[in-house]
């Protein structure tokens, strides 16, 4: 699989990568398979190369936004008393109740892990900023994820991490292999086995990625 390009939070593609100027670049990390999983779901198993510009205000066209042209207003519902010390005071700007399409992900050949992503459409009403944001799923933490509110995708994809209610396991049969010879060439003929098991009381729609063996 191709690996996931983002530049300042933006997904862009391997063009963009190209056509970007060196000398704008801050900062490049790349993640691994497992840890770009469970970060970005299916959209990570190949890897995802994360760049960041001296500017740090990409945008999915290319271009880049001039300080205080783009920004979001939001307004307090409600008063709010801020101490007067060095402490940071968090507060409830907005509560919504987003409705969404849940998937599992899960790739056994590179992690027994099965993740959890939620996809939601008309997103763009909820004003978001790109930001880091902490997951909770069934009241429980579960993780960091990345929102992007400058995809052009009509669907914002947030992964969810982990869902320790499904299980897959990949083995290989240890009695199944067989050796085969085509004039100079041998053959070898391998089986795998994919066990997948739900432990909810629904149903689910899970992605399944596998490797094919090649010479």
């Amino acid at each position: 699989m191709e690996p996931l390009y983002i530049i300042d939070d933006v997904f862009v593609s391997e063009e963009k990568i190209r056509n970007l100027n060196k000398n704008e670049i801050a900062n490049i990390s790349v993640l691994k398979e497992t840890k770009a999983i469970s970060l970005y779901g299916y959209r990570g198993a190949g890897g995802v190369i994360l760049i960041s510009t001296k500017k740090g205000d990409f945008t999915s066209n290319g271009d880049f936004i001039e300080d205080g042209i783009a920004n979001t207003r939001f307004e307090i519902s409600k008063l709010h008393s801020i101490p007067t010390n060095d402490d940071v005071t968090v507060i409830e700007i907005e509560n919504y109740e987003v409705p969404a399409t849940y998937s599992s992900f899960a790739a056994p050949v590179l992690n027994e892990n099965v993740f959890l992503t939620v996809e939601i459409k008309n997103w763009e009403q909820y004003n978001l900023l790109p930001a880091e944001a902490n997951v909770y799923f069934e009241g429980s933490y579960s993780g960091k994820t990345n929102i992007n509110p400058q995809s052009t995708n009509e669907k914002l994809t947030i992964s969810l991490g982990v869902d320790p209610n499904v299980a897959v396991k990949r083995t290989q049969p240890k009695d199944y292999k067989k050796n085969a010879f085509i004039g100079s060439n041998k053959i070898i003929s391998k089986q795998y086995e994919i066990e997948l098991k739900n432990n909810k009381s629904s149903a689910i729609d899970l992605v399944l990625y596998d490797r094919i063996p090649i010479s």
